[in-house]
């Protein structure tokens, strides 16, 4: 498993020198005008040549834009990745061969899921994925929701509404988490945490924070205006793309996305070191009781 982690640790260096050198040569590239792809899709011949094409154009317009802030996002991202390695050594120690999947193997996990998510959702941008991208980025906030009560070694209360009137009912999360719950489930888990804020002493800040990019991002998981970003051209109105684009005419919008994952990727390393401290406060084998207490 030690190996498995240098590897990893070799891979992303060499992923970061390799975004420094195409980074360094779109400056160069920058006089260049992007060449047009035109595809027709009402041929055969041409959806299965665009479903093999890599948005090259594309991520090199981006890169070309925003060098500065991709290689930002790289240098946050690969500092976050180290500090996840840090929790997965943290929970390694602590594994049985040929057992169920723990409270801790949940939290590893689903916290390299927020990175995986973040990531794809940043490559899905650069190759003109928008909508793609947001829908990502819904799944980190609440991702990050769903670790910190995933991490959490006592009860928290979900409210029971019968007959107009209201309960509270007490449960642990990550035995109701597994077992899929519908009280439970990634949507209610941001919710779930400010019901609970107090006892799992969460900053408002923080809170708010998640609350603020899940109703953003919210609006590329449907079918909404927002989600047409991808395929409606602004530089050419009239104009529709299908398989990913660069459109001039979104530049202020890249940015601000490009800064929104950079902002987001500048928490997790606090994020993930919260969940080392909780990790380590864990019990290598954790009885959860069958019964909840209800009160209120």
């Amino acid at each position: 498993m030690i190996s498995l982690w240098k590897t990893i640790e070799i891979n992303m260096d060499l992923v970061i020198i390799k975004i420094i050198l195409i980074l360094k040569t779109s400056i160069r590239l920058k006089t260049k005008i992007m060449k047009e792809r035109i595809i027709h899709p009402e041929k055969p011949d041409d959806i299965v040549k665009e479903l093999a094409h890599p948005n090259s154009e594309e991520i090199d317009q981006f890169a070309k834009l925003f060098p500065e802030d991709i290689l930002k996002f790289a240098e946050l991202f690969s500092e976050a990745y180290k500090k996840w390695l840090e929790l997965n050594h943290c929970i390694g120690n602590a594994k049985r061969i040929n057992a169920e999947p723990s409270q801790k193997d949940y939290i590893m996990f689903f916290s390299h899921q927020i990175l995986d998510n973040l990531f794809t959702s940043m490559k899905m941008l650069l190759m003109g994925f928008q909508t793609a991208s947001g829908n990502l980025m819904r799944q980190v906030a609440e991702g990050s929701a769903i670790v910190i009560l995933l991490s959490l070694n006592f009860e928290i209360k979900r409210e029971i509404r019968k007959r107009g009137k209201v309960r509270w009912k007490k449960f642990y999360y990550f035995k109701s988490f597994k077992e899929d719950k519908s009280y439970a489930r990634s949507h209610k888990a941001i919710y779930l945490l400010e019901k609970n804020k107090d006892a799992i002493n969460i900053s408002e800040y923080g809170l708010n924070l998640l609350k603020l990019f899940k109703d953003n991002y919210n609006k590329y998981s449907h079918p909404t205006f927002f989600s047409t970003s991808s395929f409606v051209s602004l530089e050419k109105p009239g104009r529709l793309y299908i398989g990913g684009a660069f459109d001039d005419g979104k530049i202020e919008w890249y940015k601000h996305e490009i800064k929104s994952k950079i902002f987001f990727c500048d928490k997790l390393p606090g994020l993930i070191r919260g969940l080392i401290i909780k990790v380590k406060e864990l019990p290598q084998f954790q009885n959860i009781p069958n019964k909840a207490k209800l009160y209120g």
